[in-house]
């Protein structure tokens, strides 16, 4: 619905929560598709602040070494 409203840093916002939400519940599928989609838009639109906190969670994503 905010898509059909051209608020595409909002979607790219909700993503980016419910990215933290399936973090919490253990959902790595969800976590990835969310982040990947709300990263993107990031990216385009240069919000660097939200594209520096997606990258963090990002990270905390990745097995460590």
């Amino acid at each position: 619905m905010l898509s059909a409203l051209g608020s595409k840093y909002e979607v790219a916002k909700t993503d980016f929560l419910l990215a933290q939400l399936a973090l919490e519940n253990g959902s790595q599928q969800q976590v990835q598709n969310h982040l990947a989609a709300a990263m993107v838009v990031f990216e385009d639109l240069g919000a660097q602040f939200d594209l520096t906190e997606a990258e963090v969670l990002k990270r905390r994503l990745s097995p460590q070494a």
